[in-house]
């Protein structure tokens, strides 16, 4: 705790007090060398002089916690400096400074607001203490309100790109969180989705055949335990991706596991033929492997549980730079269309978009339906 407190009041030390004794010593040090060329109109600094110097530097001791009383110190002093015919030195430096500050930590209109009050007053000082003969001289006089003015509007303008910067990072944040929950859709649309598939259709033979056929009843019953316990694995493994940026780096399922997806969906009465053309050994990027697998997965379960097929052929077909997947059935479509929020047909086309490719359903000319799916980096670039 006393580490804490020391560590407290270092920081306040170099963030607030360092700052005003190095503006104190700037003003004292700027007015005393400014007045040593002093012009016959000005007046010599005093102790008076020395005093409004010491408090327009010690007020930055302020500057992060009440910018605009900064301001308006530094104003009123650079007000009283020149309304006495003060040597001109860095005190507008000192308002130039204060009011940049402020504009960019307050809003813009108060900023606004405040850098004309500051540019009002030090004009209206240096009118009493030069008392301008000539319109040269008001001119010069009328100079001094850029000195607030326009710090004010390059704080205004650092604060809205810092505005702008943090909505763009906000925006990003959303952007990437609703991705994220996309993503995690469509992984539990596709692991529930198959494994409830196959559970329902298995169910369902082991219940016709458990008083006549009661091996066959158990060899459903078995596939249908081994479904459940994969679709919860693997549920599993998705769910934890959520909460560690670790497990993100390992798939969740690829193409290694399409000899077991093609038995399951033969053991639901389902034959699938399988045919592989070019270089199948090659080492895919881990997301279009994963994309693959889960487009060749969605084909077989929709043949499953939508078409009414007998009869279903997968093809994955490697050429020189990409992998093209094909699922024909000999079924019909009857869904109403794809579901909603990025699962079914049209998750597929996002998972495949994502990694630069495409995936589309449509019937074909002999009957039946296909899907298919071009993926990149099927081989070497």
């Amino acid at each position: 705790m006393r580490y804490e407190r020391v560590l407290a009041i270092g920081r306040a030390l170099s963030q607030d007090l360092l700052p005003a004794l190095v503006a104190i010593g700037i003003l004292v040090g700027g007015s005393t060398g400014a007045s040593r060329h002093l012009a016959e109109t000005r007046t010599p600094l005093d102790a008076f002089a020395y005093t409004i110097l010491v408090i327009a530097g010690a007020a930055f001791v302020l500057r992060r916690h009440l910018p605009l009383v900064v301001v308006a110190a530094d104003s009123l002093v650079a007000a009283v400096y020149l309304g006495r015919a003060y040597a001109y030195g860095p005190i507008l430096v000192a308002v130039a400074v204060a009011a940049f500050i402020a504009a960019a930590q307050v809003r813009r209109r108060v900023a606004v607001i405040a850098g004309l009050a500051s540019g009002i007053a030090v004009v209206a000082g240096d009118f009493v203490g030069a008392s301008p003969s000539s319109f040269g001289a008001a001119l010069s006089s009328l100079a001094l309100v850029g000195w607030p003015v326009i710090p004010t509007v390059l704080g205004n303008l650092v604060a809205v790109a810092r505005d702008a910067r943090q909505t763009a990072e906000q925006e990003s944040q959303r952007r990437e969180a609703d991705e994220e929950r996309l993503r995690l859709a469509r992984e539990v649309h596709d692991v529930v989705g198959h494994g409830l598939s196959v559970i329902s259709l298995q169910s369902g033979v082991a219940l016709h055949l458990l008083d006549r056929k009661p091996e066959e009843a158990r060899a459903a019953l078995e596939a249908i335990r081994r479904a459940s316990t994969e679709a919860l694995d693997e549920l599993r493994t998705t769910l934890a991706l959520a909460r560690d940026d670790e497990a993100r780096r390992a798939p969740v399922s690829g193409l290694a596991r399409l000899p077991g997806l093609v038995t399951e969906v033969r053991l639901c009465g389902l034959p699938v033929d399988v045919t592989v053309e070019g270089e199948a050994n090659r080492d895919l990027p881990q997301e279009v492997d994963q994309a693959a697998f889960r487009i060749l997965q969605e084909g077989l379960t929709n043949a499953l549980r939508h078409s009414g097929a007998t009869q279903a052929a997968v093809v994955l077909r490697y050429d020189a730079a990409a992998l093209q997947l094909l699922v024909d059935d000999n079924g019909t479509l009857v869904t109403s269309g794809p579901a909603p929020g990025g699962h079914g047909l049209v998750g597929l086309a996002e998972r495949a978009r994502k990694v630069g490719g495409w995936c589309r359903a449509q019937p074909r000319a002999d009957g039946g339906w296909r899907l298919e799916a071009w993926l990149p980096g099927g081989g070497a670039q």
